[in-house]
């Protein structure tokens, strides 16, 4: 069977693809989220995706392998954007915690004072 080589969009895909892959491997199994790690991604993602628009602005037509890596990009690529935006909500959550006992311990016992006493008095109903 003859077999279609793959087009210079084709590779590029494919790269997208080995570079989307680590990237959601490595957002799924880490616990903290690592800023410099994703934006070299991003920086890398649209290196080569200036790259393919330069390709489409040519004649050559994008073929069914392209279309499949395509599709299988897209798809990797939502999976990837689901998994940081539960981290984000995660995040923020935390970050409303954090400031919610702050305020507590400041309300309760005067944390971050230094030349105040707080007494309270609760009155008994």
């Amino acid at each position: 069977m003859h077999e279609i080589p793959v087009s210079n969009r084709g590779k590029y895909y494919e790269v997208l693809l080995e570079l989307t892959r680590q990237q959601l491997m490595m957002v799924e199994h880490s616990q903290e989220w690592d800023e410099e790690a994703f934006q070299q991604y991003v920086y890398q993602w649209s290196c080569i995706e200036s790259v393919i628009g330069k390709i489409d602005d040519t004649t050559e037509k994008p073929n069914k392998q392209d279309v499949e890596s395509l599709q299988k990009l897209i798809s990797m690529h939502h999976r990837l954007m689901e998994v940081v935006d539960s981290k984000r909500s995660t995040t923020s959550k935390e970050v409303v915690e954090v400031r919610q006992s702050q305020a507590v311990m400041n309300a309760y016992y005067g944390m971050g004072r230094s030349d105040q006493v707080a007494y309270y008095f609760d009155e008994k109903k």
